[in-house]
């Protein structure tokens, strides 16, 4: 994997984290739209998981 992969896909890391910031944070403040934060988690999620499966992918084809 070269490096612009592995800062791709900690990139996605990082959004997710944040993601799960202000998720905690708007639950303790009682300030939940429970239908945006599934939405932005289910794009979060399918964002990483196409950029892990493209990468190890990548690495596979390039090994053959």
């Amino acid at each position: 994997m070269n490096r612009s992969d592995v800062l791709s896909i900690f990139s996605h890391i990082v959004n997710f984290l944040i993601f799960i910031y202000f998720s905690i944070l708007l639950i303790k403040i009682n300030l939940l739209d429970v239908q945006g934060l599934s939405i932005s988690a289910f794009g979060l999620i399918i964002s990483l998981i196409a950029n892990i499966y493209s990468v190890v992918e990548r690495y596979s084809k390039s090994k053959n």
